[in-house]
This record gives structure tokens, sequence and C-alpha cells, in this order.
């Protein structure tokens, strides 16, 4: 398989997931307006997961999240700061990199809907 077949097959994948059980994840989880932006990303973390790619480094994140590196930064950040995902601490210069919590993903995989 080659890299763009991954990407489409991994895109196929985010369409496909529940935005309804993950809206209600994260309401579960104490979150207050939760707009489609922070649905769309939380569904990329969750297919990329999916897919083995536990730890996702923002230039990864910006191959599936089509919007502008600026609003990339802040929706990883608002998600960050709400405990949907971890800042992986890595070397000093490097892009940062990020993990789907492990409390949301317990949630989301217990979540019926």
């Amino acid at each position: 398989m080659t890299a763009e077949e991954l990407v489409v097959e991994i895109k196929e994948y985010v369409k496909n997931i529940d935005k309804t059980k993950v809206y209600y994840t994260l309401r579960k989880l104490g979150h207050r307006r939760i707009s489609d932006a922070q649905i769309e990303a939380v569904c990329i973390f969750i297919a990329l997961q999916h897919f083995g790619l536990e730890i996702v480094g923002t230039n990864l994140f910006m191959t599936f999240y089509d919007k502008t590196r600026t609003a990339i930064h802040s929706i990883l950040h608002l998600l960050g700061d709400r405990g949907v995902i971890t800042l992986v601490h890595g070397r000093k210069n490097s892009q940062l990199r990020y993990v789907l919590n492990p409390k949301f993903t317990e949630q989301y995989q217990e979540q019926k809907i």
C-alpha cells in the first residue's frame, strides 16, 4: 500500500466514524460548547489510532485536517486544554506531537449510541 492509498483509506475511515458518539463521549467527560471542528479533529485522532499511528505530529494532522496552520494549532491547543489529547514531550526544537488521551479512548469505546 502506498502512502497516498493509506491517506485515502484513513480519510474514508474518518468519514465513517459516528460523530454523535464522539459528541456524547465529549459530553460525558464534561465538555460543553463542542464545535464541529473539535469533533472532526477528534475523529482524525481516532482514525489515526485505528491505523496504528498513536503519536500524531502536527504535520501528519495537517494531512487530514484541511485548515490553516494557525487553526490547526488552535484546535490542538484547545483539545489539549480539555484533556482530549495529550502533548508528548520530545526533543527541543521539534514539532509538537500528541496522543489521544487514554481516558477519552476508554469512554469512547464504552459509549453506546
